[in-house]
């Protein structure tokens, strides 16, 4: 019996510690990535917390994300800094455009056709999105967010004084006065930061001169001092002093200009699809329309990859940092995402129906116009949509007059991208 009794305990230690061996292997195989990501609000950290816990889970034993989450206003700053420190993330989020190809230029990505191949990531994802990956040839990021920037309307304002969602400029300068004959300002604008009076500039340019004239400025083949960019300075500052934007609209951020806007101070404002989130905070009445033609053009919403992914180059895990991209563009992951964060999906195969009628009115627009322009700070190298931004912002507040500012762009694209091709 004592035999048998020092025989079974034997056989535990043995299997005890067989256990423990195991653990230790799978702990040692275990590999770890990480992840940085852009924090725009609130539901970007939840959704992007869920996002890594649900993939560890699944992959507990062999992979780990780790991820890293720095604040939007920040981030452009801190980004390169990182990417070329001595732990650069494995995959890391990034604007399109001239913005990505100026991180692509610097050697830190590599390219991921590969993993479009294995994954078939082309058909499972927005063909705008990918299209805007390619680079000389080449598949340099997945697009996980896709944005639109539109016209939001309050509908009890216009209801309230019978105006029409216009189809033209002279339309749409009716309602304008028709708004500012009863104390309301047409339009919303918070420049507070810089980036969003580009929105209206780029709108303005491209429903005036066409998209493939804008696509020309923005690759330098027409230059800055183009007299089409100085009228289009013009016509904005005219705006900010005729009242058609809101008065303090350069001194005001984004989410605290929805304060007078739900006080019904402003009826209309344009800007992208990420406002719906912050639309159903202050349970306003929204609808929307693509900005109207000026003239004789053809109007060309703008519909772009808000946000996307890249792999690092210098990456010693890219298959597992290839898997865990996979998990970000999956149907269940960009379920999660329209779910806590808010349209709009890079997978097509995300069913839309539970949102509301205006969400899926955008999202009909953005499938059916597919790519069409991006803004200057995605278009344009950092280092020009900088001077661009700042000569903007300029322009409005007074301190520069049109045609200077054009000439300060017109010298730094020139230093940057040479003389007009």
């Amino acid at each position: 019996m004592k035999k048998l009794r020092v025989k079974i305990s034997f056989i535990i230690i043995v299997l005890l510690l067989s256990l423990i061996l195991t653990t230790l292997l799978v702990n040692a195989e275990e590999i770890k990535i990480s992840y940085l990501y852009r924090i725009t609000y609130a539901g970007t950290k939840e959704y992007q917390e869920w996002l890594v816990d649900t993939f560890n889970k699944k992959h507990e034993g062999s992979i780990q994300v780790e991820p890293i989450g720095i604040i939007d206003e920040v981030f452009k700053s801190k980004f390169i800094t990182i990417l070329r420190g001595s732990t650069p993330p494995d995959v890391f989020f990034c604007w399109e455009g001239g913005y990505a190809k100026n991180i692509i230029d610097s050697g830190v990505v590599e390219p991921i056709d590969r993993y479009y191949e294995k994954y078939h990531w082309a058909d499972i994802l927005s063909s705008a999105g990918v299209n805007l990956s390619i680079y000389d040839g080449q598949k340099y990021f997945v697009p996980t967010f896709m944005a639109a920037s539109l016209v939001w309307y309050q509908t009890d304002i216009f209801k309230k004084y019978d105006l029409s969602v216009p189809n033209t400029w002279e339309e749409l300068m009716e309602i304008a006065s028709v708004l500012k004959a009863n104390g309301i300002a047409p339009f919303m604008l918070a420049d507070l930061k810089r980036w969003t009076a580009q929105f209206d500039w780029s709108a303005i340019f491209v429903n005036k001169y066409g998209v493939d004239i804008y696509k020309d400025l923005m690759d330098h083949k027409i230059p800055w001092t183009d007299d089409r960019v100085v009228a289009t300075f013009e016509q904005m500052q005219n705006m900010i002093n005729d009242g058609t934007y809101i008065a303090g609209a350069l001194a005001i951020d984004l989410d605290p200009a929805l304060i007078p806007f739900s006080k019904g101070e402003a009826a209309m404002w344009y800007q992208g699809t990420w406002m719906i989130s912050r639309f159903k905070t202050i349970d306003l009445q929204i609808d929307c329309f693509p900005y109207p033609a000026i003239g004789s053009v053809k109007p060309t919403p703008s519909v772009f990859a808000e946000e996307t992914v890249m792999l690092n180059s210098s990456s010693k895990y890219k298959d597992e940092a290839a898997e865990f991209i996979n998990f970000i563009i999956s149907k269940e992951a960009q379920e999660k995402l329209v779910e806590m964060y808010g349209p709009y999906p890079a997978n097509k195969n995300v069913d839309l129906s539970n949102l509301s009628a205006v969400e899926q009115k955008v999202g009909e627009i953005i499938a059916k116009g597919g790519f069409t322009f991006m803004h200057p700070d995605h278009a344009l190298l950092p280092s020009i949509a900088d001077t661009y931004l700042n000569q903007l912002q300029g322009v409005l507040v007074g301190l520069v007059t049109p045609v200077d500012a054009a000439k300060e762009i017109e010298r730094i694209a020139t230093k940057f991208q040479g003389p007009v091709k």
